[in-house]
């Protein structure tokens, strides 16, 4: 096994503009990469391949290729299927701290909610502020425009979905939790991107 380094383009807009795998070889570590890229809401791009050599190798530059990453949802539908996602996402690590903590039987989702960033990755509105996340489609689209009407410097929209866990639904109800044992977010909408579900 290598390491592969893989190089983004600074447009990507993500603060990491640099993803590092180890595969046995370039195609499974575009293979990684692309997998990598999708978790962590980096969209489709050309990327560069690097080979990074040992303690005594050089790096070998290998070329580009399609980082296949993430693909903004277009319809609704696909709206629904990603916040499925992110909760399965939360509710999966918050299981697996169960695994670490067996008294934290209970798990109860804080529901989603939106945050936004600028180009900078700068927050702008924070998981903290509690927008909760439309249920339908048109208070989606309506809540879109709304946040880009009020914070014109919005580059991307996320929804991000948390969970707590505690020993028993009265020490949850009581308020003795752990909070957000599990998270996930995804990126939803991004300016200047064509292919996307927008107002």
């Amino acid at each position: 096994m290598s390491l592969y380094e893989i190089t983004l383009p600074t447009e990507t807009q993500n603060l990491s503009t640099k993803i590092v795998v180890e595969a046995g070889d370039s195609d499974m570590a575009c293979l990684a990469a692309s997998e990598e890229a999708k978790k962590d809401s980096i969209l489709t791009c050309r990327a560069s391949l690097k080979l990074l050599g040992g303690e005594d190798e050089q790096d070998m530059e290998l070329g580009e290729f399609t980082l296949d990453g993430h693909v903004l949802p277009q319809t609704w539908q696909d709206v629904q299927a990603y916040l499925k996602r992110i909760r399965a996402e939360a509710e999966h690590e918050a299981r697996t701290v169960q695994r670490e903590n067996p008294h934290l039987r209970c798990h109860r989702s804080r529901g989603v909610v939106i945050s936004t960033a600028d180009d900078k990755g700068e927050t702008i509105i924070a998981a903290s502020d509690e927008w909760t996340f439309p249920t339908t489609k048109g208070s989606y689209l309506t809540d879109i425009a709304k946040i880009i009407e009020a914070r014109p410097n919005t580059a991307e929209i996320w929804a991000e979905v948390g969970f707590d866990s505690a020993e028993s639904v009265r020490d949850m109800n009581d308020m003795q939790y752990e909070p957000y044992t599990g998270e996930s977010s995804i990126l939803l909408w991004r300016k200047g991107e064509a292919h996307q579900l927008t107002p």
